[in-house]
């Protein structure tokens, strides 16, 4: 079992689980400025702007691109805006955060560039644990679709041992014909189901890599045992 910094946790988390309640309807998720950010069709997004002082005229968001829409604006600026998008069809998207100045100073002041591809759930890949195991460069940063049982929190039934990192306490395993992994992000399956999750596969420092789960695409039970 491979753990890494709680930093490290922290920030993948933060990225990849905003909610949690339920895994198989359509998720909002944190867009960052500093990657591009995988979404399927259906999925939400937000972009927080965190207080603005009172030289800000406005915040806004434009986007280049039809592979996303946005559905609109709350918040004030003294607590800051939350704007929201939708993905809606399969393709790239970039979405400029434009912060400006009112007054004799007044433009433009701060532009953050968000990158978004956009897939549908039928273009996501099948692969095996094993593969991940094996060439997880090979998968950086693209969304997987793996195919198993759900061990729950408990241990695999035939693998020796479970690969991936162990991002936090709540992480659950899965099981495939290959071997086990962690999975992070997502709420646990209930343990003997058959299911089938979409990760994105997060290749960390030291050569670790973890599975960081976007959605429940199926879960029965498993009725070959």
């Amino acid at each position: 079992m491979k753990r890494i910094s709680v930093l490290s946790a922290v920030f993948l988390i933060s990225l990849f689980s905003h909610s949690l309640a339920n895994a198989a309807s359509s998720r909002e998720l944190f867009l960052s400025p500093d990657r591009t950010n995988l979404m399927l069709v259906g999925d939400r997004a937000v972009i927080r702007t965190g207080p603005l002082n009172k030289n800000i005229n406005y915040a806004k968001c434009e986007i280049q691109g039809n592979a996303v829409a946005k559905l609109g604006r709350t918040g004030t600026l003294a607590l800051g805006y939350i704007f929201e998008f939708k993905a809606v069809k399969s393709g790239k998207a970039t979405i400029l955060e434009k912060i400006s100045r009112v007054g004799k100073r007044k433009g433009i002041i701060e532009i953050k560039r968000f990158r978004v591809r956009v897939y549908s759930p039928k273009e996501i890949p099948e692969v095996s644990l094993s593969s991940i195991k094996k060439h997880p460069d090979s998968y950086r940063g693209k969304l997987i679709l793996l195919s198993g049982m759900s061990c729950g929190w408990g241990n695999p039934k035939k693998a020796a041992e479970v690969w991936g990192s162990l991002l936090t306490r709540s992480d659950w395993a899965i099981e495939d014909g290959t071997g086990a992994g962690y999975v992070s992000g997502i709420p646990k399956v209930e343990k003997g189901k058959h299911v089938e999750i979409i990760c994105e596969v997060a290749v960390l420092s030291g050569g670790h890599w973890a599975l960081i789960g976007h959605k429940v695409v199926k879960e029965d039970d498993n009725t070959g045992t």
